[in-house]
């Protein structure tokens, strides 16, 4: 209903995308309003980010980044994002994303 793939709302929320194809980079696009909150991203179980949604950049009044993950090894992999809700503010994930390219291209 918001336009985006998931929307969590409260701590402890938590949404992953799960592949074992062999691509060379995944990530994760956290998008939405000036009033996005606080999330981690883990890597097969490791954090890979942390903090409040809104810091990852902003354009035409929307907030948020794409944080992505490469240089692993050919295997299942999980990407995961939870939610910290320390501000009561909902995380919006717009899109997990997945490339074959080479790194850099």
């Amino acid at each position: 209903p918001y336009g985006t793939h998931r929307v969590l709302w409260s701590g402890g929320d938590w949404v992953e995308a799960t592949t074992s194809l062999p691509y060379t980079s995944i990530g994760v696009q956290l998008w939405g309003s000036g009033y996005l909150g606080w999330a981690r991203v883990l890597f097969d179980g490791e954090e890979v980010w942390r903090g409040l949604s809104t810091s990852l950049g902003n354009k035409c009044a929307y907030y948020g980044g794409y944080i992505e993950i490469t240089g692993f090894a050919p295997g299942e992999h999980t990407l995961r994002v939870e939610s910290l809700a320390f501000d009561h503010h909902p995380v919006k994930i717009a899109a997990f994303g997945f490339s074959n390219q080479p790194v850099g291209k």
